[in-house]
């Protein structure tokens, strides 16, 4: 024991401890932002009405995000439990079809919300996405283009619950392309974002999900210069 405390004060391992320390502080405080951003966006409620007079979003979107943009969870639980398709039908046409950023946001804290108050949640997304025939990460990933930098690091957020909760694995292309932004953003030294956009993925054990250590495995070889088909062949492995 005397042996292991007197190693623990080398300058060396001092260095590391304050290393990983100074890591910790840095992932809390740009979670602590992108949370409390979150929290503010989430007290903006957005007037759909407007949307719906310019045929922006349809009639059975607007009637649906009324209904569930309400503080209720669990009229929100019955109308999500009725309307499993619906739901992820008009979150999906609301990421596509509305351009304002404030919009956006709101919209991707609802999602957010949503999944975090139920994990299996996510599979909503995957129902339809396999019944439309369409790739259940795209209209997330497109998001991860924009110039709002909340906008960008919500939608990884979602996409690392997704990956995470689902019992669908990510598919190859899009875990390329996830992979090559997250390694862009972690180099970002002007990103307050940067250390939330990789805490999202930790946040199941290991023994849960095999996709999210995945992306963590694939994000840190890139990071340590292997190829981008390198990496994406060594996160498909265990």
């Amino acid at each position: 024991m005397a042996a292991n405390l007197q190693g623990a004060g080398h300058p060396k391992i001092k260095e590391i401890i304050t290393s990983l320390d100074d890591d910790k502080i840095d992932m809390l405080a740009a979670t602590s932002v992108l949370q409390q951003t979150a929290t503010d966006i989430r007290n903006r409620k957005v007037n759909w009405q407007p949307y719906l007079q310019s045929q922006m979003i349809s009639q059975e979107d607007f009637n649906f995000i009324v209904a569930f943009d309400v503080p209720d969870a669990a009229q929100r639980e019955n109308l999500i439990q009725s309307n499993r398709l619906q739901c992820a039908q008009t979150f999906l046409n609301l990421l596509g079809h509305v351009s304002k950023d404030t919009t956006l946001q709101y919209v991707l804290v609802l999602i957010d919300d949503m999944l975090q108050e139920d994990r299996t949640r996510v599979e909503i997304f995957h129902e339809y996405a396999n019944k439309k025939g369409e790739s259940v990460w795209g209209p997330f990933l497109n998001l991860l283009n924009r110039q709002d930098g909340f906008i960008t690091n919500m939608a990884s957020r979602i996409i690392a619950k997704i990956a995470c909760w689902s019992q669908a694995p990510m598919e190859r292309s899009d875990l390329h392309f996830y992979l090559t932004w997250l390694k862009d953003q972690l180099r970002m030294q002007e990103n307050k974002y940067k250390m939330a956009c990789t805490a999202s993925p930790t946040i199941t054990p290991k023994k849960e999900k095999r996709s999210c250590f995945e992306i963590l495995r694939g994000a840190n070889s890139i990071l340590f210069g292997m190829s981008l088909e390198d990496a994406a062949r060594v996160a498909q492995e265990v």
